[in-house]
């Protein structure tokens, strides 16, 4: 019979755990509510118009301005323009656990600057 101790189970764990975090995907990226979600029924189809943009990152591994052109270039693939809204907690994953919101409003200058 094998006999583990705890130190030897504690420095395991401790290793998984490590290694999973090594494998984990810092990038930024769109949030999309109920993307997985097959019951919708706009699963699996392009979006035909964006009112908001939500991108959930990691301040450690990217910056302000990359942010702010991934919200522009969101919401330009609807002639939008990005407008800062606010930064909120409460739903991006617990790798990318800030959320930056946007909302997509009608370009009347024909810009997409992301700036009024």
């Amino acid at each position: 019979m094998i006999k583990f101790s705890f130190r030897q189970i504690l420095c395991s764990a401790a290793l998984m755990v490590l290694l999973m975090g090594c494998a984990v995907d810092l990038q930024p990226h769109v949030y999309i509510p109920g993307e997985f979600d097959r019951s919708q029924s706009n699963f699996n189809k392009p979006l035909k118009d964006r009112s908001e943009v939500i991108i959930c990152f990691n301040k450690l591994k990217t910056t302000p301005q990359k942010i702010s052109n991934m919200a522009v270039l969101e919401c330009a693939r609807f002639n939008k323009r990005a407008v800062f809204v606010m930064q909120e907690t409460q739903f991006c994953p617990l790798v990318t656990p800030i959320a930056a919101r946007y909302n997509c409003v009608a370009d009347t200058n024909n810009q997409t600057t992301g700036r009024r």
